[in-house]
């Protein structure tokens, strides 16, 4: 009888030890996974739905599927998909997709997709667009492929290369900037009368 006990006592602590390491190891994995893959800013306090937090994509993950968020968004790493914000999203990988959100910061990234932005956008000289923008301003220091439509602002540095049509109300554009398309900067009915209004009599 106290083999018996013994024998199961055995057993149940060998059953109990294994358990406690499987539930370590998939407490590892999950935890390896909230690190690697989206996690919040720890030095955004806790929010409700009026205050979102940040979401962050790690360097060297890669993500296949859409990103809808109320709060902003750093990816470091790779998306295939879409991402809607209605915060900030700051891009420094790769991108087969759409951005939309508030302002856009482009940093050594690659984007084949439409951007889409209620502010800024800025594209720095390691950055790369193949596809149309429309936002409220733009700093371009990187190079573009498409069309590009700003309501206010357009500002071209140094290194900034556009190939296509440029649709704006303003545009800066710096020594070395190249636009390989239209440039459009529309003339208000006030304007186009003052402008072209003059007497043609004798």
């Amino acid at each position: 009888m106290g083999m018996r006990n013994n024998f199961s006592q055995a057993v149940s602590e060998l059953i109990g030890v294994q358990r406690a390491d499987e539930e370590d190891n998939s407490n590892t994995i999950a935890e390896s996974q909230t690190v690697n893959c989206i996690e919040s800013d720890p030095k955004q306090p806790p929010h409700d739905n009026h205050e979102a937090g940040v979401t962050t994509i790690a360097k060297g993950t890669v993500v296949v599927g859409e990103i809808n968020t109320d709060g902003d968004v750093e990816l470091l790493g790779s998306l295939k998909g879409k991402i809607s914000s209605k915060g900030d999203i700051k891009a420094n990988g790769k991108v087969i997709g759409d951005l939309i959100g508030k302002d856009i910061v482009l940093t050594s990234c690659g984007v084949q997709g439409n951007i889409i932005a209620g502010g800024l956008v800025t594209i720095d000289e390691d950055s790369v667009v193949i596809g149309d923008i429309t936002c409220e301003n733009i700093c371009l220091d990187g190079k573009i492929k498409g069309n590009v439509s700003v309501g206010k602002e357009a500002k071209f540095k140094p290194k900034a290369i556009l190939a296509g049509n440029v649709t704006t109300t303003m545009i800066a554009m710096s020594q070395g900037a190249k636009v390989q398309g239209e440039v459009n900067i529309p003339l208000t009915d006030k304007e186009t009368n003052m402008t072209f209004d003059i007497d043609i009599n004798l």
